[in-house]
């Protein structure tokens, strides 16, 4: 064996079940009784050890392996909105109830029922000890060489019950702990690392207790960790093979971008669609996918990522999370593995949200993954509300009878969507949903059962003015022209066009110097071909045809007012014979008369604009009231300064739109040339904020 796997300690743990003994006068575990236990470890499918060591980790010397229960876990049918419930059946408890063994009485002292373990010694550890189906070494069967449970490890039931479970079992009423007690509840296969911590931490103040000091050190330096599995990398002093998972999840994060994260769901391009409904929120909110289109791109991704993750171990690093973090996360109810991302990170598990449905659960970390695929397509649900309603009730919330209806007409249903409103920075939609089949609509039914009422015009003003302006919806998912590629991570020399708010701005991507680079050829094509726009225009503009069937989102030729040159251009608002413009290729608006404008030929639809629309990476507003004015001003200042050149760096090319940094440099002449973002003095002033990749 290899000398550097000799330095870390096994990963197998022995227990015993604590608060039991044996049935009988002979103490000593019967047949029936370690089969009838072996036959519930088989057929629970997660199981939840509680370690019962002493406060502190104090316990007899004499005895080496951890006091536990075993916990299995079933769930149980409530309703729509709760499918399962998830309960509780200590196994310690079914041997009880089935009378094959005793409980022992909480009276005793807890440290002389320890000590008194090892006089109980019997088989029935062993079948505890293949229950850890989870942290043995790939290969290993958990049997010996006959087929059989090994009897290598000899344990016992000792010390009291616990007292928290009812004797048929199940959990009953949670009773008073007593002082020299504590639970520590660990998902089988997931924490191995705090296994191994509480042992070592329990072993090591055995040692003190015996007069050892320098184990009591070690203890010490040791200790379990506080938070379970999602102890914080790189803290000193851990065991070895905590540090090693902590320092391969710490390695693994630095590796990925500090901004990646599951692409954005695409804004529909028409404002009527076919969608199935996935989930509904408590908040009254629905997340949906298109259909055919969506349902097909998820029947992709599941099969690739079951073909990828079926059967596979987690990695030490995988025990180590953050919120915001995306990953791989498996179902419980379909055993499927489904692309999420991190909610929250509690004790012993972590809250996921399973981003192409919406719906959210509590996780093993075992049951995660941090070697993600399909990072390149997007996400596939679809967050929305019904747009012209309210609930009836005070508080504001739809009931757990309206919710409960919502979801039973409309999940996993066929519906016709109409979108009346897109909020870019929520990427949230304003809706209506009406049924397939029957054509009734949602609202209106919500509004006849007393559930909820329309809005009035002030109110539906309201849930509009967070909608994106027109501009910014056309940029966004209508825009007739392609979009130009910058390479992600390349410095590209740019002027801002216009800043729409002080994180989406409009750039025009500009020459570099010399011969291009591979990745920036075909930009330098681009833009050839852009700068002899304005000769084929004048030749080509004054012979083509009027404008037909004018409508939001049409592209064009049109005749700007200032220089009465031809320009490329989209219609973003129409109102009786006047359209509003925007001149793709320079960023700026007009409105002109809709007889003015000509079309355009498909030469020149099929080049990029000039203009490319960007999202500054992590930029944000410095207080939840939004972009301040000071804000807005002072980014004006910073990237329209004529006598300093900005450089892009896109972060998240897929993304729409992409997420990039623009940068300057400090001093060019400089031996060592650095570079800093171009914004920094108005972060600085406190006026918008960088957000923590770990809340993205």
């Amino acid at each position: 064996m290899a000398a550097q796997f000799e330095e870390h300690r096994a990963f197998a743990l022995e227990c015993h079940l604590h608060g039991i003994r044996p049935a009988g006068d002979r103490g000593v575990w019967t047949g029936v009784a370690s089969e009838f236990f072996k036959d519930m470890i088989d057929k629970s499918k997660k199981l939840f050890l509680v370690s019962k060591l002493p406060a502190g980790g104090q316990r007899p010397s004499q005895l080496s392996s951890l006091p536990c229960d075993l916990e299995a876990e079933e769930h149980k049918t409530v309703s729509a909105l709760e499918p399962t419930r998830r309960i509780r059946t200590s196994l310690a408890g079914k041997l009880v109830e089935q009378g094959l063994a005793f409980s022992n009485s909480r009276s005793a002292n807890l440290c002389e029922t320890l000590g008194a373990a090892e006089e109980e010694a019997g088989g029935l550890a062993a079948s505890l000890q293949s229950a850890v189906r989870g942290t043995r070494p790939p290969g290993a069967d958990g049997s010996g060489a006959d087929g059989e449970l090994s009897n290598d490890l000899d344990g016992a039931a000792a010390g009291t019950g616990g007292g928290s479970r009812a004797s048929d079992g199940t959990l009953g009423a949670e009773e008073p702990a007593t002082p020299c007690e504590e639970d520590q509840e660990i998902p089988l296969g997931a924490d191995w690392a705090t296994l191994r911590a509480a042992a070592a931490a329990a072993a090591a103040a055995a040692s003190s207790a015996a007069g050892s000091s320098v184990a009591a050190a070690e203890a010490s330096a040791a200790p379990a960790p506080a938070e379970g599995c999602v102890t914080p990398p790189g803290e000193p002093g851990r065991l070895e093979m905590s540090m090693l998972a902590a320092e391969e999840a710490a390695e693994l994060v630095q590796q990925r971008s500090a901004e990646e994260d599951w692409l954005p769901a695409v804004v529909p391009s028409e404002t009527r669609l076919r969608a199935i409904p996935t989930h509904v929120t408590m908040a009254g909110s629905i997340y949906l996918h298109t259909y055919p289109r969506g349902k097909e791109t998820l029947d992709v991704i599941k099969q690739a990522l079951k073909t990828q993750f079926e059967g596979s171990q987690p990695r030490p690093c995988d025990s180590y999370w953050f919120d915001g973090q995306p990953c791989i996360a498996k179902y419980y109810l379909d055993e499927g593995w489904y692309r999420a991302r991190v909610l929250q990170v509690h004790k012993e598990k972590v809250t996921v949200q399973f981003v192409d449905y919406g719906n959210t659960d509590r996780v093993s970390p075992t049951e995660l993954r941090k070697n993600i695929i399909m990072e390149y397509v997007p996400i596939q649900a679809l967050l929305c509300e019904l747009h012209n309603i309210v609930p009836l009730a005070e508080d504001g919330n739809y009931s757990v009878k309206a919710l409960n209806f919502i979801h039973s007409q409309i999940v996993e249903r066929e519906c016709h969507v109409e979108i009346h409103h897109f909020n870019a920075d929520s990427r949230r939609f304003l809706v209506s949903i009406r049924l397939a089949q029957s054509g009734l609509d949602i609202s209106e039914l919500l509004v006849k059962m007393g559930d909820a009422r329309y809005m009035t015009d002030a109110e539906l003003s309201a849930a509009a003015a967070g909608a994106s302006g027109p501009l910014l919806d056309v940029l966004l998912h209508r825009s007739p022209y392609p979009r130009l590629a910058l390479p992600a991570g390349v410095l590209v020399p740019v002027t801002v066009a216009a800043l729409l708010s002080p994180a989406r701005l409009l750039v025009q991507p500009q020459r570099v110097a010399g011969e291009p680079s591979p990745q920036l050829r075909l930009l330098a094509q681009h833009l050839t071909e852009i700068d002899q726009l304005a000769d084929r225009m004048a030749d080509e503009a004054g012979a083509q045809p009027p404008l037909g069937d004018p409508c939001v989102g049409s592209p064009c030729l049109s005749l700007y007012s200032a220089d009465n040159a031809w320009y490329r251009a989209v219609i973003t608002a129409l109102e009786k014979d006047r359209a509003t413009v925007q001149y793709v290729d320079w960023g700026n608006n007009e409105t002109v008369s809709v007889s003015s404008l000509r079309e355009i030929p498909a030469a020149l639809r099929t080049l990029p604009a000039w203009t490319l629309l960007v999202e500054l990476c992590r930029l944000a507003p410095a207080d939840a009231s939004g972009w301040s004015p000071e804000a807005f001003s002072a980014m004006q200042e910073c990237l329209f300064n004529p006598d300093v050149q900005l450089w892009v760096r896109v972060k998240q090319s897929l993304r729409e739109p992409p997420l990039v940094e623009l940068v300057v440099f400090d001093d060019p002449a400089a031996a060592e040339v650095k570079t800093r973002l171009a914004y920094q003095s108005v972060v600085d002033r406190g006026l918008v904020k960088l957000a923590t990749p770990t809340h993205r």
